[in-house]
């Protein structure tokens, strides 16, 4: 497992330190893309049609939030994965995280808001999010502090 994990880990570096402009933007989004997606989702509170289903979704999607970064916290507990860089695998452009690799909790703040929207029916800005959620982690495993889910530092 261990040899995969690293594969894809190196496949999907492999793209930092190639470009100055590309490590730049790919920084620049691994810092905002997560406040920048909650704005979005907070904005739209204010939104004029039919209201009162958005504003429920919105706490859903509140709710999903917190529980997500909650259970990742329970899952910490339990399992330790190492981030990449720290066993050598991978370059970063950022400065070293303290915290584990799995689970991201970008990842999950992202994917748990697109899946509120998804599953209270609102599908046009739950695929928006749905898109977001799945570049937003992009960058940071790109520049180095969130990892894919499948960069075990386990042997």
């Amino acid at each position: 497992m261990y040899e995969l994990d690293v594969a894809v880990t190196r496949a999907i570096n492999g793209l930092a330190g190639h470009s100055a402009a590309i490590d730049y933007l790919m920084v620049w989004v691994s810092g905002i893309g997560v406040p920048v997606m909650v704005m979005a989702v907070a904005l739209q509170w204010w939104r004029g049609s039919d209201r009162t289903h958005i504003r429920h979704v919105l706490v859903a999607a509140g709710f999903s939030f917190l529980l997500g970064l909650a259970l990742n916290q329970l899952i910490l507990l339990f399992i330790h994965r190492a981030r990449p860089y720290d066993n050598g695998v991978t370059d970063l452009l950022i400065e070293r995280s303290a915290d584990f690799s799995f689970p991201s909790d970008d990842a999950t703040a992202t994917f748990a808001i697109a899946a509120a929207f998804l599953l209270h029916g609102a599908r046009r800005a739950g695929f928006a999010f749905l898109a977001a959620a799945c570049l937003a982690p992009s960058p940071g495993s790109i520049s180095g502090p969130t990892t894919p889910e499948t960069s075990s530092a386990e042997h």
